[in-house]
């Protein structure tokens, strides 16, 4: 409800064209000012076609439009109408003309709202910034926090000769690399106040020697050769190029990593107190397409915190952008209720346990569909399994914070479950 106010509010300023054109009307008895409002009525209509055309037709023919332009745009209107309805409330204090009272009215009210909510959404989006530049910090201290959460990001690192956690020198732009049984790499760079991944590979599952070239898909788009010159027992040097004008270039410095033991970063020795119940998930197919329901779960006595995903997908085809929403409730008369306070779609769950949940999926208060979800993983996810579980609200910020922007892409498996 408050999103439709918010934007029949944001039209109304884009419609000051009328009271605009009501005060030119009143301002008869001034050539000049009826001049001058009249120029600013000409210009506030043409800003309405432009704004109604970007939403109502731009918008709908581009996939997940940005509108960069409002940046400019609400700020400068916003300020202009109040400016113009501060000035329009002076002359009706001595003019006393009813008509100039409502134009300024309906002239303030809207663009001070949106004014208003233009720099508090600003100041939204750079808290929200902040929280995103934390999220590698966070990951690298709960995936390197105890082996058994080092185990769930990168698997069994001690399965084949090459597999291991390699460290490089201090001072290397590099940090580290690991490569697990599977023949999985991941190289990690400084960033920050962090460690962050820089690319990956994959080498020969069961390699029982390293490759002298290994092909590193970067986290940012780009492409790398990687060099790889053994230098002695458990030591290897890695230089990294990257293609350009057709040819190979040398990228930064070569590093040296020698294999060694993970140094666990957890210090707190505390028991966890909130229980992960780990990911359930059903499908359903329903003709040429299949709808998966996974839900990841977490417990502190009566207060509970879910992830939930319920989409529809084009059957055997990879889709993208599919992102989880954050749910949270309490178990009330043996039912649990999952919301957020945001969305109409809620969860609830009537009967609970290890091998199964049941319950239902309410759109709007209604039920939409019933649920049987067994424990199963549709949806992997390297971060919400490494969840710090010290304390409820800890996983509660710890969660939202790390799913910011955190989407999957999924080739749909037209199979039930």
């Amino acid at each position: 409800m408050l999103a439709e106010i918010r934007y029949i509010l944001y039209l109304m300023t884009f419609f000051a064209w009328v009271p605009l054109g009501a005060m030119a009307f009143g301002a008869r008895g001034s050539r000049r000012r009826v001049k001058s409002l009249s120029a600013l009525t000409a210009l506030s209509l043409l800003a309405c076609v432009y704004v109604l055309y970007m939403d109502f037709i731009w918008s709908k023919r581009v996939i997940a439009p940005i509108r960069v332009d409002l940046l400019l745009l609400i700020p400068l209107s916003s300020g202009l109408y109040l400016a113009m309805g501060a000035w329009g409330l002076n002359v009706w204090r001595t003019s006393h003309s009813r008509l100039m009272l409502v134009s300024s009215v309906f002239l303030v009210l809207p663009a001070a709202f949106l004014f208003v909510a233009f720099w508090y959404s600003m100041w939204s989006s750079n808290k929200t910034a902040a929280k995103i530049d934390s999220i590698p910090a966070l990951l690298f201290d709960a995936q390197f926090k105890n082996a058994e959460n080092f185990e769930r990001t990168f698997g069994d690192i001690s399965g084949t000769p090459v597999a291991g956690h390699y460290q490089s020198e201090p001072g290397a732009w590099a940090t580290r690399v690991i490569i697990n049984a599977r023949g999985h790499v991941w190289l990690y760079f400084n960033c920050g106040n962090s460690e962050c991944v820089h690319s990956e590979a994959t080498i020969e599952s069961g390699a029982t020697t390293l490759p002298r070239t290994i092909a590193l898909d970067g986290h940012v788009g780009t492409l790398y050769d990687g060099e790889i010159a053994p230098v002695g027992d458990g030591r290897f040097t890695l230089a990294l190029q990257t293609s350009r004008d057709g040819a190979k270039h040398p990228y930064l410095t070569p590093v040296t990593f020698s294999k060694s033991p993970v140094a666990f970063r957890g210090t707190d020795q505390r028991p966890d107190s909130v229980r992960y119940w780990g990911t359930f998930a059903q499908s359903r197919v329903h003709g040429n397409d299949v709808e998966p329901i996974q839900l990841w779960l977490w417990q502190q006595d009566s207060r509970f915190i879910a992830f939930y995903i319920r989409q529809n997908f084009d059957c055997g085809k990879p889709h993208s952008f599919i992102s989880p929403r954050f749910l949270e409730g309490e178990m009330k008369d043996d039912a649990l209720a999952l919301f957020n306070p945001d969305s109409i779609e809620s969860l609830v769950m009537t009967r609970m346990t290890e091998r199964e949940l049941t319950g239902s999926v309410l759109y709007n208060g209604t039920t939409l569909e019933d649920l049987t979800l067994h424990p199963r993983t549709v949806f992997a996810s390297d971060r919400f399994e490494v969840a710090p579980l010290a304390d409820f609200q800890q996983t509660r910020t710890w969660l939202q914070t790390v799913s910011l922007g955190y989407m999957f892409t999924w080739n749909a498996e037209c199979a039930v479950f």
